[in-house]
């Protein structure tokens, strides 16, 4: 692995599948908990950050990002994110 993370996005309804790559992970759980990473992300060599480590959107400044969550938390990064980042997919 190139420490990169290759996702494949599958709609159902339309059948159709789009895979994409991505610098970046963030992982949006929620900041005001525990930090969880889901152990799907075992063994994944490219960089993770729970919410609650995103301080800055400099920290992925030019980096295709990849933000999993659908909370307050995944929107504020992301929203933060797209200021700076090549891309962000939520």
């Amino acid at each position: 692995n190139d420490g990169k993370w290759d996702v494949t996005i599958k709609h159902e309804r339309k059948g159709k599948q789009v895979e994409q790559t991505f610098d970046y992970l963030i992982v949006a759980t929620g900041a005001n908990h525990t930090p969880f990473t889901p152990p799907i992300f075992d063994g994944f060599e490219g960089k993770i950050i729970h919410s609650s480590q995103y301080y800055s959107a400099e920290q992925v400044k030019g980096k295709k990002v990849l933000v999993v969550g659908a909370g307050e938390s995944a929107t504020d990064v992301a929203a933060s994110a797209s200021e700076v980042a090549e891309s962000v997919t939520v």
